[in-house]
């Protein structure tokens, strides 16, 4: 018994792998996925967006707050690796 599938004149298109649109630059400068920062890697490793997300929702602070706190944490980080922000 047959699928019906065999003689259908339908071919499946076929698509440039998702890696292909990488890396992506911006207007500003910057590249995605952008070259390993200490950091960035700070930022991720002390959970301060987490920290953020977990204070609005839970704590109930203020949006505008709990994002110039978090700003001000990962100035801070940057700073102490000498990196530009």
């Amino acid at each position: 018994m047959s699928s019906g599938r065999e003689g259908s004149s339908r071919q499946r298109r076929s698509r440039p792998p998702a890696c292909a649109l990488f890396p992506v630059k911006s207007k500003t400068g910057y590249s995605f996925p952008q070259s390993p920062s200490a950091g960035y890697d700070s930022v991720k490793s002390q959970f301060l967006m987490p920290d953020m997300m977990s204070d609005i929702l839970l704590k109930k602070a203020k949006v505008a707050d709990a994002v110039k706190e978090t700003h001000d944490r990962m100035v801070k980080v940057f700073d102490q690796f000498g990196l530009k922000q």
